[in-house]
Formats: structure tokens, C-alpha cells, sequence
């Protein structure tokens, strides 16, 4: 599994979003006539924590940007504040990737006018580990 894949399903597990988007969490865009409110998502950058002596160590730091999207803009503060909850300063294991902490990176306000949809972008940093075998933790 990937970090990605692993992190989507943890949120998609979690009832504090599902209430809010049903099953409508996906990745770079929304579609042409979506259903909202709605969470997308995607990869901004990553990096690997290298060793002088062994090159890299298995510890991996990636950013997401998550969009949340509604018609009405209460709505994306809701889901962003949501999404938050489940995911700020989380450490632990989502599916097989030891993850964390989860930090914030930073978030902001957008209308999109000719589609008048309301949008609050978030960006969250991700420490993780991609050899979970070798028990490198985050």
C-alpha cells in the first residue's frame, strides 16, 4: 500500500467526514456537475529524510492539499474543520503506514465565480514511514 491509498481510507472510515461528503472524496478535481459538498485531494510534494551513512532512511515527509468544496461556504468550513479533527497531530497507523505526526501547513479562502462554489484549501504535512519492516518510526 501507499500512503495515499492508506490515508484515504482512513478518512473515508471516518464518520466525521462521511456524514458530511457520503462517498464524494477524490483525488485532484471535482467532476463537471458534482454533488456537494465534496473533498478532493492531492500530492504537493515529498521528500526523504537521507543519511550520510546509508543514504535514505525510510523516513518520508509528503504534503496533501486538500480542497473542500460546497455552494454554500459554511459548509466548507465544516468539512475543513472536520477534516482537522481527524487528522491534525494524528500518529499512529492508517492501514499498513506507520504515519505522524500529521502537522498543519496552512489553509485559505476561494470562490470559484463561474461555477459560484465556495472553496477552503488546506495543506497538511504527513511524517511516515515507507519501511515499516526495519521498524524506522515517524
Amino acid at each position: 500500500m501507499s500512503l495515499e491509498t492508506d490515508m484515504v481510507a482512513y478518512v473515508n472510515s471516518k464518520t466525521e467526514i462521511t456524514d458530511l461528503v457520503g462517498d464524494r472524496i477524490m483525488p485532484w478535481t471535482k467532476d463537471q456537475n458534482p454533488l456537494f459538498p465534496l473533498l478532493t485531494y492531492f500530492r504537493v510534494t515529498g521528500s526523504v529524510v537521507n543519511s550520510l551513512t546509508s543514504g535514505s532512511s525510510g523516513l518520508l515527509f509528503t504534503e496533501f492539499q486538500f480542497d473542500c468544496w460546497s455552494k454554500r461556504r459554511i459548509e466548507t468550513w465544516d468539512l475543513a474543520e472536520a477534516l482537522k479533527g481527524v487528522l491534525l497531530g494524528f500518529k499512529g497507523t492508517m492501514g499498513t503506514t506507520p504515519v505522524g505526526p500529521v502537522l498543519f501547513e496552512d489553509e485559505r479562502d476561494m470562490y470559484e465565480g463561474e461555477d459560484e462554489v465556495a472553496r477552503r484549501m488546506l495543506r497538511l504535512g504527513f511524517w511516515y514511514c515507507e519501511d515499516p519492516i526495519n521498524n524506522i518510526q515517524p
